[in-house]
């Protein structure tokens, strides 16, 4: 958009310049003879010329009001898309602030908690208090949240290389 708006702003003040009379100054030498009856001169002389075109015959005011409307819809265009780029900026960070606290409470609560039951079931088990089951399911239930927590730094390095390539000027599918 920046590009757009550099090239409609180029374009307006070439037609703005365009639009200006450009006046044409000519110097020549002009060499004429008469003949009369009864003898032949010769006259030399050095003319000058000035050319101003009148702007009343040029057209140019529409192709200027196209270019200033042109130069308009790029300036908000990209005024829109600075907006919408601070707010994908703002919910991108609050979204990281999330995902670190989600990764947070994992590593240091559930997780450790996960394997201490876990642990217990299977000193439970050795004992002949718990059966086959109460284990398996134990041992399921600390891998999903072992999952749960990969899951989570996965999408906060995706987040966090989104977030960089869009302070690059880079798109998603720029990204991928």
């Amino acid at each position: 958009l920046e590009q757009q708006y550099q090239q409609a702003s180029a374009a307006l003040k070439l037609a703005q310049i365009e639009a200006k009379p450009q006046p044409v100054i000519s110097l020549g030498y002009v060499n004429t003879r008469e003949t009369a009856p009864q003898e032949t001169s010769q006259q030399q002389r050095i003319a000058v010329g000035l050319s101003v075109p009148l702007p009343s015959f040029k057209s140019t005011a529409a192709v200027i009001q196209a270019q200033q409307a042109m130069q308009q819809i790029n300036q908000q265009q990209a005024s829109q898309q600075r907006q919408i780029l601070a707010q994908q900026q703002q919910y991108d960070q609050l979204a990281q602030q999330t995902l670190a606290q989600q990764y947070q409470q994992l590593t240091r609560q559930q997780l450790p908690l996960a394997q201490q039951i876990q642990q217990k079931i299977l000193q439970g088990f050795a004992a002949g208090k718990f059966g086959v089951m109460e284990v398996q399911q134990a041992t399921r239930d600390y891998q999903q949240l072992q999952r749960e927590q990969l899951e989570v730094l996965r999408q906060a390095w995706q987040l966090s290389f989104a977030r960089q390539a869009l302070a690059l000027g880079l798109t998603q599918s720029d990204i991928n």
